[in-house]
């Protein structure tokens, strides 16, 4: 985008007094001091509006430049750019001049030049710092978007379109055609509504993005199922990644998701002191995006000011009633209920989307990137953390396994006795005050673990690794604010907390009637899939008892005939012995086997028992051929 003749830098202030918008429009070349901004009434109470900690003159610059081209040209220069690294890389590496951080920071500015999906695949790929150097993966967590606005007469032309058949001039009370911020996606303007009479901000959809995207998805894809053919590189689960992206993609371009999560998430958190602002969907698209203006400090100021002058944040913090330590407890305990409870979560509360207020509350904002796992895992997650809070690290090594894969059963021990070292090793740091943040925090835990896994071979789950970006974003503002967080004891207060509202919950008239609705739903679909599942093994067991049966008719037809032989023979040796006239006049002596045998001599008395119990067996031979029979 450098170098184009049409490129004009302007100064866009981080807030402004609105001016009347055809005449800015008018002049849309004209720079001026951006004046103090008023104090003018805002959808959140006026009493949650902290002082200002930096001057509201402070600007950033900003280049507008017309939407880049989606032309196969365009596709050819992002080969070439690629290509011409993968080739430094290798020759760097034949002559032994090859540095990991240098080649990395060469990739993370073609990243950034690239822009867009390049900037966020970057990003998914810095999530796999279990198999990758870790100065490549620090490199690649700083990918940041360049502050590149589209041209106002452009954006207001979007506004328009979008707004139907509502007038510009008829919603809108002022709006500021100069954009205070802008990134790949989209850029935002200042506003105030008629009605209601509040400032705004208006999120307005780059032109064009949608096809720039699918351009480079379309690379993407082609590059990923190329480099997959390389053993090293498979590991990474790349496609697992562009599934991600594909997600994200379609969510992001689409303002009618941001709007429908910030709704639903203000719904949620509606009874902690974390606020969302108000989306105006009746002026709302899918191009743009109408949400209350919400005046506070941004963290990443709030960070930045810190270390430039901590004893005027000592001052701020003093005025506006923040406690900082209770704002990073709050932080985490949101985010866990976000995740825990209502498995619906902020994926991207970097510093730049957490506005400080009054009072130690807080704001969440973009909420374009909204994450949750599923349901099973999420279950299995939810007992990992409780135990590492509860410091049961042998039940935490088991159930990370669970949610992994390609666990050998052969190194099965060894994974988890060595998980278990490395849960205790990082138990024992957090215990430790006046360590480095980073050596404490959640993230060293799970990545020492991360590392045992990859050198076993075991994969994790994408769902493990959004959690873990999750944190890491989290992870800016908590070490600012919690320096000396104790991860363990948090932890367990939030189980604790979490189980006693829980229990609070049960016992209300609409969670019973849920619960209750809810039992009978289950039973339902129980028995409807287990339903099946017996009709169709009663169908295999009939089938198979058919075939027993079968078999059973002829081993008793058999039994039954060998039976009334034994009779036969028993009675014409009872006769021998007991009535040789009859036998001899009969002729028996030819006929019976057992002739010249020897036979012991019986009684009667035990002739008779012998040939009762032969018939008593022969009928009941009988009665089974028959009931046998009957089943076949």
């Amino acid at each position: 985008m450098e170098g184009r003749d049409n490129l004009r830098r302007v100064t866009a202030v981080r807030r402004v007094r609105f001016r009347d918008t055809a005449a800015l429009a008018a002049r849309p070349g004209e720079e001026e001091a951006a004046p103090t901004p008023s104090r003018k009434t805002s959808a959140l109470s006026e009493h949650l509006r902290p002082s200002d900690l930096i001057p509201v003159t402070t600007s950033a610059p900003m280049t507008f430049d017309a939407p880049p081209s989606v032309a196969r040209l365009a596709t050819l220069r992002i080969v070439l750019k690629l290509s011409g690294y993968g080739l430094r890389v290798l020759a760097r590496r034949i002559t032994g001049r090859y540095d990991p951080t240098a080649a990395a920071r060469d990739l993370r500015e073609i990243f950034e030049k690239l822009g867009g999906l390049w900037v966020k695949m970057g990003q998914l790929i810095a999530l796999r710092s279990d198999l990758l150097d870790p100065a490549f993966c620090e490199e690649m967590n700083r990918l940041q978007y360049r502050a590149v606005g589209f041209p106002p007469e452009e954006s207001l032309r979007i506004i328009r379109a979008e707004l139907g058949e509502h007038r510009l001039e008829d919603v809108f009370e002022s709006l500021n055609p100069l954009p205070f911020a802008a990134a790949s996606i989209a850029q935002v303007h200042l506003a105030r509504l008629r009605k209601p009479n509040v400032d705004v901000i208006i999120k307005v959809l780059r032109p064009g993005v949608q096809e720039i995207f699918e351009r480079d998805f379309r690379l993407l894809r082609t590059l990923v199922t190329i480099i997959d053919l390389m053993p090293s590189i498979r590991v990474l689960r790349l496609g697992d990644a562009l599934s991600e992206l594909r997600r994200i993609i379609a969510e992001e371009t689409d303002f009618r998701f941001e709007a429908a999560n910030m709704k639903r998430m203000r719904q949620l958190l509606r009874d902690e002191k974390v606020l969302i602002p108000r989306v105006f969907r009746q002026y709302s698209s899918a191009r743009i995006l109408v949400s209350e203006c919400v005046w506070g400090v941004l963290m990443a100021d709030y960070i930045r000011v810190s270390a430039q002058d901590p004893e005027r944040v000592r001052r701020w913090r003093a005025e506006n009633d923040i406690e900082p330590e209770e704002v990073g407890e709050r932080l985490f305990s949101s985010y866990l209920r976000q995740l825990m409870e209502e498995n619906f979560f902020h994926a991207d509360m970097h510093p730049g989307n957490i506005i400080l207020l009054r009072n130690g509350r807080f704001a969440l904002i973009d909420l374009g990137s909204v994450g949750s796992v599923d349901r099973e895992f999420l279950g299995i997650y939810q007992a990992m953390l409780r135990s590492l809070g509860n410091q049961d690290f042998a039940k935490a090594a088991d159930l990370l396994l669970r949610i992994c894969s390609n666990v050998r059963a052969a190194d099965l021990q060894q994974i988890r006795a060595e998980l278990i070292r490395c849960y205790r090793d990082w138990a024992a740091k957090v215990h430790v005050e006046g360590l480095p943040y980073h050596e404490r925090n959640i993230l060293s835990g799970s990545n020492a673990a991360g590392q045992v896994l990859a050198r076993y071979g075991v994969a994790q789950s994408w769902d493990l690794l959004k959690l873990g970006r999750a944190w890491a974003t989290m992870d800016a503002s908590l070490n600012q604010l919690f320096p000396d967080m104790n991860y363990i004891k948090l932890f367990r207060a939030y189980f604790g907390d979490a189980q006693r509202r829980q229990l609070r919950r049960m016992f209300r008239p609409n969670t019973l009637r849920k619960q209750i609705g809810g039992a009978f739903s289950t039973i339902s679909e129980y028995n409807l899939v287990l339903g099946s599942l017996l009709r169709t093994q009663a169908i295999a067991l009939q089938t198979t008892t058919s075939k027993l049966s079968r078999i059973g008719v002829i081993l008793a037809r058999g039994m039954k005939l060998g039976t009334g032989v034994a009779l036969l023979v028993f009675l014409m040796t009872y006769l021998e012995q007991h009535q040789p006239q009859l036998a001899e006049a009969a002729g028996l002596s030819r006929l019976n086997p057992l002739s010249g045998v020897g036979m012991p001599v019986l009684s009667p008395m035990w002739w008779g028992l012998l040939l009762l119990g032969g018939f008593v067996s022969w009928r009941a031979l009988k009665r089974m051929q028959r009931e046998l029979a009957r089943r076949e």
